[in-house]
């Protein structure tokens, strides 16, 4: 493994992504950006990354999706949710359980 961490960029505004790419890039890291949940989940399926940050807020995918194929299929990734404040104030109690049953409680530190 490459001592570069490779990151995807998931945000439904192209600007916001492009913006998360260009800012990454030039800090050194090597990056993947995708507008849409299901091509992420193809280059996630394809392509091996070290962090996975996400900003879905399109009608049609809240990240849920996402969240649960990263669990299922890539339970090491590291996971950054640009969202999460506002989740997490506006979700409902059954979608916080049901976030706990998922991720668990602990968050994961990054490596040294």
């Amino acid at each position: 493994m490459s001592d570069v961490w490779r990151i995807c960029v998931v945000a439904d505004e192209e600007a916001l992504n492009q913006n998360l790419v260009t800012a990454l890039r030039k800090d050194g890291y090597e990056v993947r950006g995708v507008t849409r949940e299901a091509d992420a989940i193809h280059v996630l399926w394809s392509e091996e990354f070290d962090i996975v940050i996400y900003d879905l807020k399109a009608p049609e995918s809240d990240g849920l999706e996402l969240l649960q194929w990263l669990r299922t299929y890539r339970p090491d990734m590291r996971m950054i949710n640009n969202r999460s404040r506002q989740l997490a104030s506006n979700t409902c109690p059954s979608l916080r359980k049901w976030g706990r049953q998922l991720f668990g409680e602990t968050s994961r530190s990054p490596p040294a």
